[in-house]
């Protein structure tokens, strides 16, 4: 998967029982890349969005 997508934005979002790593999904297209990851409580959301940030790796 490319990763030079000139613009990078990811939604993260609520879903009981999900694990990040598991659930998510990345979109490519247009030089946009779109991180979609469910969450299992709002509390994971943010060492989840570091991780993303930190990494700046998508897939």
């Amino acid at each position: 998967m490319s990763t030079d997508a000139s613009v990078r934005w990811a939604y993260l979002f609520e879903h009981p029982g999900a694990d990040p790593e598991r659930d998510r999904m990345v979109l490519d297209s247009g030089g946009v890349r779109s991180l979609l990851v469910a969450v299992p409580g709002t509390a994971a959301a943010p060492a989840v969005a570091a991780h993303w940030s930190a990494t700046r790796e998508s897939a």
